[in-house]
C-alpha cells in the first residue's frame, strides 16, 4: 500500500479514505503456537450481547493511547461500544479463522490493490454494531512470544503510518476522532477509530 508520506497531492482526498495503514508486525523465530497467558481474553461477544466488557489489558491500551494523544496536545477519544464490538469480532477472526495480519474479514476480502474491496471493511462498524459512520483500523500481530499493551502501542508509535492515524498527522490531520475501541486476543491486537460520536452506552470494564 502507498505509504502516507508518499501520497501525491492530487490523490489526497482519495487516499484520505483509502489508507488503512499497513499493519506493523513483530515476527519471532520461535513456535507461533506458544501459549500466552499474560493477556486477559474475554468471552466471545456479538452486537446483541448484554454482558460484554473491556478486559484489563484492553482498558490499559486505551488509556495508553489517550495518554499519548494528550501528550501531543490532543484530546482523549471516548470509548465506543460499537468500535469495541467491531474490534473484538475482528481480532477473533484474525486469530481463530484468518490466521494472518490483514484488514480482511471472513466475509470481506480486503486487497490494497482493489478499491472495490475497501467499502465492506469501512462499513463493518455499521454492519456489526449500528455505528452511523465508517471506521478505521490499526492492527498488530506477534507470534511465538507474549506481548503487553505497552508493546502494542510502541509498535504503532514506531510505525509512521500507524502513529499518524493515532495522533492526527499526515492525511489524518483533519480527522476528529470521537470513538475508540480496542481488542486483544491470541496473537493480535486491533484499534478502531471513528469520527462520529457513539451515543450507545459505553461497555463496562471487566472486574
Amino acid at each position: 500500500m502507498t505509504p502516507a508520506d508518499s501520497v501525491p497531492k492530487q490523490n489526497y482526498e482519495v487516499m484520505r479514505w483509502l489508507l488503512l495503514i499497513i499493519p506493523w508486525l513483530w515476527m519471532c523465530n520461535v513456535d507461533n503456537t506458544r501459549h500466552r497467558n499474560d493477556i486477559h481474553v474475554s468471552e466471545p461477544v456479538s452486537e446483541a450481547t448484554d454482558d460484554f466488557c473491556i478486559s484489563k489489558d484492553e482498558k490499559q491500551l486505551i488509556q495508553l493511547i489517550n495518554s499519548y494523544r494528550r501528550k501531543k496536545g490532543l484530546k482523549s477519544v471516548p470509548v465506543s461500544r460499537a468500535m469495541s464490538l467491531v474490534a473484538d469480532k475482528h481480532v477473533r477472526e484474525l486469530n481463530d479463522e484468518i490466521k494472518d495480519l490483514t484488514h480482511s474479514w471472513v466475509d470481506c476480502q480486503y486487497k490494497s490493490s482493489n478499491p472495490k474491496t475497501y467499502e465492506c471493511m469501512w462499513n463493518k462498524p455499521k454492519e456489526i454494531a449500528g455505528y452511523p459512520d465508517r471506521g478505521y483500523e490499526c492492527a498488530f500481530g506477534q507470534w511465538g512470544a507474549s506481548f503487553s499493551p505497552e508493546d502494542v502501542l510502541k509498535g504503532w508509535q514506531d510505525s509512521k503510518g500507524h502513529n499518524q492515524i493515532i495522533v492526527n498527522k499526515g492525511i489524518w490531520k483533519d480527522s476528529d476522532w470521537k470513538a475508540i475501541g480496542v481488542a486483544i486476543y491470541g496473537n493480535y491486537a486491533v484499534l478502531w477509530l471513528g469520527e462520529t460520536k457513539d451515543t450507545s452506552e459505553r461497555p463496562p470494564f471487566c472486574d
